[in-house]
């Protein structure tokens, strides 16, 4: 089992970062939010510029570490962290609770740097898929990443007003039956009859003209 941090007390180095010239495996590993979104920072510039770092993160389990980044995010938005919650101030045991699966959480009742290191490791794996080789591309469809994009488009489209779910129409709304579509042609036929027919605007001048 990976351990969650690791120190390096004679570096002055209290966790392992990803740099713009080292990548380390480990670094994807840390359970603190704020050297895992510098580690993403420069994640993201690697996998845009190097095809040996893209090869590698898809042999040494950092694809799949990025995924599981991505999936916990979309099933459980973490709430908002408490202002008065520094970096390195909380207790060694203390664990937050888990918060419910929610589609779109209102605005600000997420967290927004979690919002940040998703954006930032949805962009690392964009990288590793759009620019990588056929081989790293079925590798990045292999770890899980169009259930994320699913995801993604689903609240997307749940954000505005499409009806989300299993259905058999194009449109996510439950297919019209022969009944029910008879009934409204009938309606609207007779709603049709009790109106008069609109007088096009030709005729109009005809009328003028010769008279």
């Amino acid at each position: 089992m990976r351990e969650s941090n690791f120190a390096f007390p004679a570096q002055n180095k209290a966790c392992v970062c990803i740099t713009s010239q080292l990548y380390d495996r480990r670094a994807l590993d840390t359970s603190s939010a704020l050297p895992l979104f510098n580690s993403l920072q420069h994640l993201t510039y690697l996998t845009s510029t190097s095809p040996r770092i893209r090869e590698i993160m898809t042999m040494d389990g950092g694809l799949e570490r990025l995924v599981r980044m991505l999936h916990e995010f979309c099933l459980a938005p973490p709430p908002a962290a408490s202002p008065a919650a520094f970096y390195g101030l909380l207790p060694a045991n203390f664990h937050p609770p888990r918060p419910p699966a929610q589609l779109n959480p209102p605005a600000g009742q997420f967290d927004k740097h979690a919002a940040s290191r998703f954006s930032l490791a949805f962009r690392c794996v964009v990288n590793i898929g759009v620019r990588g080789s056929e081989p790293i591309r079925s590798r990045v469809v292999q770890a899980g990443t169009l259930d994320v994009v699913g995801c993604i488009l689903e609240a997307w489209l749940a954000g505005r007003g499409f009806a989300v779910g299993p259905s058999t129409s194009a449109t996510g709304l439950p297919r019209e039956t022969r009944e029910a579509r008879a009934a409204r042609r009938a309606a609207a036929a007779a709603a049709g009859r009790g109106r008069a027919e609109p007088v096009s605007f030709s005729y109009i001048i005809f009328t003028i003209f010769h008279f």
